[in-house]
């Protein structure tokens, strides 16, 4: 039986849309449940779940005082009954063979132990294209990199020719509605609750340290809610920054490590860049592009922003 592990926090609305994708799954309840962790919502969610449950069974429930996504997950791992366990936000809408899948893809490929998914927008509107447009230009970069680091040039070939394929060659984290073997956290323990985000590319790290490799499947697809521009997503982006230099923190990176490697970073997003760009030339999105592009400035000068920030909060503080 699958357990699928539902974060959420005061966003009754979008989880009614994701557990409604959950419950009408093309296969039987008893084949799954659905646990919604929520990390100390008081906008009505624990009443508009308790009204599902009573209509699917195999929906539950369970609260904790806000103490952010990382406890919420182990919260949810700690509640779950089944084996393997996935972990799905409040703001996605999964596709009704979305367990079939999962299952699926642990019984043929018995070497697996997390599998994950490609992100698309849920929705059409201006907000959704652009941030989904700059995750795929993300995701793009973080798989067909992921292996070619020993010169320019293999960099910028990877980029130019990507093509999607299922993969373990790559540089994603465990998130996309991703799913583990419940074995896997016994190996590595359970998600970092000091990290308030960046919890998801920490467990990646601990994974590809114990060797196990993340399957990246992007023919299934997970359809994600994009926070609205620019407010919203300029603010996540920020966060996001910010929270990611507490990761680097964590091992140990320091403002020496940015200042001794910033020729060779240069260098080297100068490559991606011209990568990117042959890459949407050549799959005919560069008219794309060209219109997003201060757009995707705006969300990437705000990311940055926020690690500066949180790196120049700890070097004041004497803590580096």
């Amino acid at each position: 039986m699958l357990s699928v592990v539902v974060l959420t926090h005061n966003r009754k609305n979008l989880l009614g849309k994701c557990l409604r994708s959950l419950l009408e799954q093309d296969c039987s309840p008893s084949d799954y449940e659905v646990m919604v962790a929520d990390d100390g919502s008081n906008d009505g969610t624990e009443q508009m779940v308790n009204n599902l449950s009573a209509r699917h069974p195999n929906l539950r429930y369970s609260w904790q005082k806000n103490r952010g996504v990382a406890a919420a997950r182990n919260l949810g791992l700690e509640s779950t009954r089944g084996d393997p366990v996935s972990f799905v936000a409040d703001d996605y809408e999964v596709a009704t063979d979305y367990v079939p899948t999962v299952m699926r893809l642990f019984a043929e490929h018995p070497e697996i132990m997390v599998v994950r998914f490609k992100v698309v927008a849920a929705d059409e509107d201006f907000n959704s294209r652009l941030s989904a447009f700059y995750y795929e230009l993300g995701t793009v970069r973080r798989v067909a990199t992921a292996e070619n680091r020993r010169g320019f040039g293999p960099l910028l070939r990877a980029l130019a020719e990507y093509r999607e394929q299922a993969t373990t060659r790559h540089g994603l984290e465990p998130a996309g509605a991703a799913a583990f073997r419940k074995e896997v956290f016994k190996i590595v323990g359970p998600f970092d609750e000091a990290l308030i985000r960046s919890e998801d590319a920490d467990m990646g790290r601990r994974l590809r340290e114990n060797n196990l490799s993340i399957y990246y499947d992007p023919f299934h697809q997970i359809h994600h809610h994009y926070e609205r521009f620019p407010r919203e997503a300029l603010t996540k982006a920020f966060r996001t920054g910010f929270n990611r230099f507490r990761y680097y923190h964590k091992y140990q990176f320091s403002m020496e490590d940015a200042v001794g490697g910033w020729g060779r970073v240069m260098l080297e997003k100068i490559f991606t860049i011209l990568g990117i760009l042959v890459f949407c030339l050549r799959r005919g999105q560069f008219g794309k592009l060209l219109f997003y592009s201060p757009f995707l400035l705006m969300l990437e000068a705000a990311n940055k922003m926020g690690f500066v920030t949180a790196m120049l909060q700890r070097s004041s503080r004497g803590s580096l």
